[in-house]
């Protein structure tokens, strides 16, 4: 998968996420009511994170010559998980809580009043067990779509063009596409 073909699947899921931010999360806060948060769980799962996790699943197996499970799998690079993988996995997990504390500490120091999150996405303190409830499509989506189309299905395809620095052509685009269409905040609550 070359630069171009990096650019439209990028633009395409930016332009999406985009669009969910800017125009259908004022959209049923303004026609229905409902709250910022919960329109995001909604309309990310279903505007944006539904089609990557389609598109990835789709197109590894139009790929397949006689379609199978087990071949599907294995373009996607659904492989189990073994004991260093888990080691790794756990120490990530660490490094990256360690990690966002410290760059949290350091905003906060820097700024009081700094928030990590975008205001459309605060809530009220307390329990919220239908925000709750709706953030977990959303996640179970985003790490399904993220891992089976970024990394299952367009990585391998950067690999075979670029070689050992895909990783930058996969990880560029997807860091600038999420932190550009986010910026834009769907207005006050």
């Amino acid at each position: 998968m070359g630069l171009a073909e990096t650019a439209t699947v990028f633009g395409f899921f930016s332009l999406l996420l985009w669009l969910t931010v800017a125009a259908v999360i004022p959209w049923l806060r303004d026609s229905y009511g409902i709250p910022p948060i919960f329109g995001w769980y909604l309309s990310g799962t279903v505007v944006v994170l539904a089609p990557i996790l389609a598109f990835g699943s789709a197109m590894a197996w139009r790929e397949l010559p006689a379609p199978t499970l087990s071949g599907w799998r294995r373009k996607l690079r659904l492989f189990p998980i073994n004991r260093g993988d888990a080691g790794w996995t756990i120490i990530g997990l660490l490094a990256v809580v360690i990690a966002s504390a410290a760059i949290l500490a350091v905003a906060r120091r820097l700024d009081p009043s700094f928030q990590p999150s975008p205001s459309f996405l605060a809530q009220s303190p307390g329990w919220n067990g239908w925000v709750f409830a709706a953030w977990i499509p959303l996640f179970v989506t985003n790490i399904l779509g993220e891992e089976l189309c970024w990394r299952g299905y367009v990585l391998p395809r950067q690999e075979a063009a670029w070689g050992p620095v895909a990783w930058l052509g996969n990880g560029i685009p997807w860091c600038t596409a999420t932190s550009r269409a986010t910026r834009r905040r769907p207005g006050p609550t």
